[in-house]
C-alpha cells in the first residue's frame, strides 16, 4: 500500500487542528469498543432510514476497525498539512466541521427512505446462518449460552445433561434463539449505515488540488516487499483517488457504497475550496489550479508592483527598440537576463554566481531581481533565493516589503532563525504595506516571538 505522508506545499500555520482531529477519531474509536462493540457505535454512526442531525457530527469521528482508523488519519495528517498550512488551525476546524456536516447531512437526507429495521433483520439472517448453520448446532449453541435457560422445553423441570432432550421449535425456542443472536451481536459488526472520516479527508483531498496542485505528496510504502519513497504531484494523486472512486461508484449506478460517499465528499470539498478561493478567503500565490490549467502560474504572472499583468503573461524587461541592431553575440548578462525571462530561475542564479566571480560588480536591473528572487523562492532554492533577496533589500529598500516578508519566512521556516527573521521584518515599511503582507508580516512576527520565548537559538543555514 502506498501512503501519503508529507508535503512539500508552504505551511505557513503549524497543524495544531489536524493533530487535535487525529487525537479526538482515536479517544472516539476507544471509547467506542475499538472497533469490537458495534452496540456501542450503532447509536453514533450516520443511520440509514432515518434523520438523525446529531449524526451528522458524530458519524466521521466513528471508525469500523483499527485498519479504517489508521488509513484516514494517514490522510488526514497529508491533507491536513497543506488545507490548515494556508487557513490556520481556527478557520481549519470550522472547514472541516462544515464540509463534514454537509456531507453527512445529504447522505442522510438521500437514504431517508431506506428500511433500517428490515436491514438489520437481512443482516441477522445473514449471521445466524454464518454462526448457526444448521438446527443440530443451532441448539448446541443455544444449550451453551445460557446456563440458567431451562433444559426441558415445557419448563417444568430440568433435566440431567445425559438426559437433555433437545427442545421442538416452538415460541419459547424462538426467544432463546432471538436472544443467542443478541448476544452475538456484541462480538460481531452488524450495523447499517455509514462512519468514518474519509468523506470529510476526500473533502481535504479536493481543496488541495484546487489550492495547490503543482506541490508535492512525499509517498511511502511497500513495492515487492520492499520499502519505497517518491513524491508525486498533489494534482496527480488527488486525480487518480478522485477519479477511481468516481468510476468505480459508475460501475455501481452511483448506488450508495464506499466510492459513493467518497465522490461526494470530494464533491463537497470542491464546491468550498473554489467558493473560498473566488471569495478570495485563501491566497494561493498563482498556484492555484485555475492558473496552473491556463498556463499563467507562479511569481512571472505579476508585475513589479505585485499585479496581474493584463494579458496573464510574464513581463519582459530586456525588450529592445525594434531599430537597434542586433548582436551577433549576446553577453552573459543578457543570457541571464533572457534565462529570467523564460522563467529558468535555477539556471540564471548559477550563470550569475559565475559570472559574480570574474565580475564582482555585474547587477541585475531591480525588475529582473525581484523576479529572480520569487522565482527560486516558489522553485524552493532557498539558498540562492536567500543572497539574492538579500541583495534586493539592501540596494532597494523603500520597495523591498516583499523581499523581507519572504527572506524572513526562509529564516523562520526553514532556518530556525527567529532572530534573524525579527531583524528582517523590521526593514520592513509599514506604510506601504498592503492588508495581506500585513497579515503575514503580523503571523511572521508572532511566531518567531514565540519560539524565542520557548528558548531556540538561531542555527546556522545548512548551506552557511
Amino acid at each position: 500500500m502506498l501512503v501519503p505522508v508529507n508535503t512539500d506545499a508552504p505551511i505557513y500555520h503549524f497543524p495544531a487542528a489536524t493533530i487535535g482531529l487525529i487525537i479526538t477519531n482515536v479517544v472516539v474509536f476507544v471509547l467506542t469498543g475499538a472497533g469490537n462493540r458495534p452496540d456501542l457505535a450503532d447509536p453514533w454512526i450516520l443511520w440509514f432510514g432515518a434523520i438523525r442531525p446529531y449524526q451528522w457530527l458524530t458519524a466521521f469521528f466513528m471508525h469500523a476497525g483499527f485498519g479504517h482508523l489508521i488509513g484516514n488519519m494517514v490522510f488526514l495528517w497529508a491533507f491536513g498539512l497543506v488545507v490548515e498550512g494556508k487557513l490556520g488551525w481556527k478557520k481549519f476546524t470550522l472547514v472541516y466541521l462544515a464540509v463534514g456536516i454537509s456531507q453527512c447531512a445529504v447522505e442522510q437526507f438521500i437514504m431517508v427512505g431506506s428500511d433500517r429495521q428490515a436491514a438489520r433483520l437481512e443482516q441477522l439472517d445473514a449471521l445466524d446462518g454464518l454462526i448457526l448453520p444448521d438446527d443440530g448446532e443451532v441448539e448446541g449453541a443455544l444449550f451453551q449460552i445460557d446456563d440458567n435457560w431451562p433444559r426441558n422445553f415445557d419448563g417444568d423441570q430440568k433435566l440431567e445433561e445425559e438426559e437433555f432432550v433437545p427442545p421442538p421449535e416452538d415460541f419459547a425456542f424462538q426467544n432463546r434463539r432471538e436472544r443467542a443472536l443478541i448476544r452475538l451481536l456484541r462480538t460481531q459488526p452488524v450495523m447499517f449505515g455509514a462512519l468514518g472520516a474519509s468523506g470529510a479527508i476526500y473533502s481535504l483531498m479536493a481543496m488541495s488540488l484546487i489550492w495547490a496542485p503543482k506541490n508535492c505528496m512525499t509517498i511511502v510504502g511497500l513495492i515487492w516487499l520492499r520499502p519505497v519513497s517518491f513524491q508525486v504531484s498533489i494534482m496527480m494523486f488527488s486525480v487518480f483517488y478522485i477519479g477511481l472512486d468516481f468510476f468505480i461508484a459508475a460501475a455501481g449506478s452511483f448506488a450508495m457504497s464506499t466510492a459513493f460517499l467518497h465522490t461526494m465528499g470530494a464533491i463537497t470539498g470542491g464546491i468550498f475550496g473554489v467558493l473560498m478561493f473566488k471569495a478570495g478567503k485563501v491566497d494561493c500565490e498563482d498556484w492555484d489550479l485555475f492558473s496552473v490549467l491556463s498556463g499563467n502560474y507562479g511569481p512571472h504572472v505579476r508585475d513589479i508592483y505585485g499585479y496581474k499583468n493584463e494579458q496573464g503573461k510574464k513581463t519582459k524587461y530586456d525588450e529592445k527598440p525594434a531599430n537597434k541592431p542586433k548582436k551577433k553575440k549576446k553577453s552573459k548578462l543578457e543570457e541571464i537576463n533572457a534565462q529570467i525571462d523564460k522563467a529558468e530561475y535555477l539556471t540564471a542564479a548559477e550563470g550569475l554566481f559565475f559570472l559574480r566571480v570574474s565580475q564582482p560588480r555585474v547587477k541585475l536591473s531591480e525588475e529582473q531581481l525581484k523576479e529572480l528572487g520569487l522565482g527560486l523562492v516558489a522553485a524552493r532554492d532557498f539558498e540562492e533565493a536567500e543572497s539574492i533577496l538579500e541583495e534586493y533589500i539592501q540596494r532597494h529598500p523603500d520597495s523591498a516589503n516583499w523581499a523581507c516578508i519572504r527572506l524572513a519566512a526562509i529564516q523562520l521556516q526553514e532556518n530556525q532563525q527567529p532572530r534573524a527573521c525579527m531583524r528582517t521584518l523590521r526593514g520592513v515599511v509599514k506604510s506601504s504595506l498592503r492588508p495581506g503582507e500585513l497579515e503575514t508580516c503580523k503571523k511572521l512576527a508572532k511566531l518567531a516571538k514565540q519560539q524565542i520565548a520557548s528558548g531556540v537559538e538561531d542555527r546556522q543555514a545548512e548551506w552557511e
